[in-house]
């Protein structure tokens, strides 16, 4: 079930353009550099990514989006991106940032488990995960 019953993954997509965050890479990626998708969906839209062989970040932040737009799953895994993972004051300030923003997160072997309950906490944490360097994975 879409988060807007009238409203098309490209639609959804297309609402991100203007942020500063991997969702907003896609958003702006998927309408300039692949600007020949001409589907609705976000299968459709990895298809395409697919044929221009995007990089795995990219598919990931796809992975991310349509999991907040069918709501079907409301954790997001993330994690570092370098060797800092084990660093425990880093760890403690990820969870700190996190949670200063009313989001649930959980700490695991090289990651986090973060639990956004809306769009907004979802953009939250897309935003963090840019300032934070963290990925999806």
């Amino acid at each position: 079930m879409a988060t807007n019953e009238t409203k098309s993954f490209r639609a959804f997509l297309r609402t991100y353009l203007e942020e500063d965050s991997p969702f907003g890479d896609l958003a702006r990626d998927s309408f300039s550099i692949l600007s020949n998708w001409t589907g609705t969906t976000a299968s459709s839209l990895r298809r395409h990514m697919r044929t221009f062989n995007c990089c795995d970040e990219a598919l990931e932040a796809l992975t991310a989006l349509e999991k907040l737009f069918t709501r079907g799953d409301r954790l997001t895994n993330i994690c570092f991106m370098g060797p800092e993972e084990r660093d425990p004051e880093i760890i403690n300030y990820v969870i700190n940032a996190f949670r200063s923003c009313d989001i649930e997160i959980e700490a695991e072997d090289g990651g986090f488990k973060v639990y956004p309950n809306c769009v907004k906490q979802q953009r939250l944490v897309s935003l963090l995960c840019s300032d934070l360097d963290l990925v999806f994975c």
